[in-house]
């Protein structure tokens, strides 16, 4: 996953480590000279973003753990997407599966 936030940029690689784990990995990229800033407030700004970076991952960690109960508890019942939710995502993979299947006809 790429997120671009002004002239700060990261990248989360998502590394499968069984089915029900991953590992994520982050880098970070930042447009110094965009920012305008140097030494110690160049610091104070790339400690911050970096914290206010590690607080929205620690949140969607969160969350992951919360869905990951979710899907191996006995209320869960694998299937389509929620129709009036994702319904463009279903077209998208719908798109997606007919595109795939005529390049390997």
């Amino acid at each position: 996953m790429v997120n671009r936030y002004g002239h700060w940029m990261d990248t989360n690689t998502v590394i499968p480590l069984s089915p029900s784990r991953c590992l994520v990995v982050f880098d970070y990229y930042v447009d110094i000279e965009a920012i305008g800033l140097e030494g110690a407030e160049l610091d104070v700004y790339i400690d911050e973003a970096l914290r206010d970076s590690d607080k929205v991952q620690q949140e969607d960690e969160e969350l992951c753990r919360i869905v990951q109960a979710g899907l191996e508890s006995n209320g869960y019942v694998a299937g389509r997407y929620a129709p009036e939710l994702e319904h463009g995502m279903h077209q998208f993979h719908v798109q997606l599966h007919r595109d795939v299947s005529d390049l390997v006809k």
